[in-house]
């Protein structure tokens, strides 16, 4: 009875230990792959630029109208701020036809707002024209505009500015420009 009692708990044990190797056999299936997703990158309107610009430009001096083209070069800096905010400086020089055939330049700060590869903004500062080289006239100039990139450096831009140059003399200049981004 004994030899009967060993052979049992003997076979009882080989065959838990059997069947416990059975169950460390079994292959499970790899997880399923997860898609890869990847976000498209945010267009960036931070850094430098330049450009070229023509537009019209209205110029009211004492209540006699004197307007003409006007077609220069721009260029500045954007910086980027909390969220999707740009500041930055903004210049241009431009040969205008307005006031007897002279030179308006433009001194800017402006405060944008980005929405991918389209920006909104506003300007404020400085404008001078003169007639030869030196500027003989200044004043202060605010404005808007919108730059729409379409390709990574190149973008369009549609900017109006109304300049101030006191004793009666003010001028509203609507210019569209292609601009290349760095």
């Amino acid at each position: 009875m004994r030899n009967l009692v060993k052979s049992l708990v003997l076979a009882s044990g080989m065959i838990a230990l059997a069947g416990t190797a059975m169950a460390a056999d079994i292959v499970r299936p790899p997880p399923a792959a997860r898609p890869v997703v990847v976000a498209p990158r945010a267009y960036s309107w931070v850094g430098h630029y330049i450009g070229i610009q023509g537009g019209w430009d209205w110029n009211d001096v004492a209540g006699t109208t004197d307007s003409g083209g006007i077609f220069g070069v721009f260029g500045g800096w954007n910086f980027s701020h909390v969220g999707n905010s740009i500041w930055g400086l903004d210049a241009s020089i431009n040969w205008t036809g307005g006031f007897g055939s002279t030179w308006k330049t433009f001194i800017r700060g402006r405060w944008g707002h980005a929405l991918d590869r389209t920006l909104i903004y506003a300007t404020a500062g400085a404008v001078g024209v003169g007639a030869s080289t030196a500027v003989s006239d200044w004043g202060w100039t605010v404005g808007i505009g919108l730059d729409q990139a379409f390709s990574d450096r190149h973008f369009l831009r549609l900017d109006y500015a109304y300049q101030n140059f006191g004793s009666s003399q003010t001028s509203n200049t609507f210019m569209v420009g292609l601009g290349m981004h760095f």
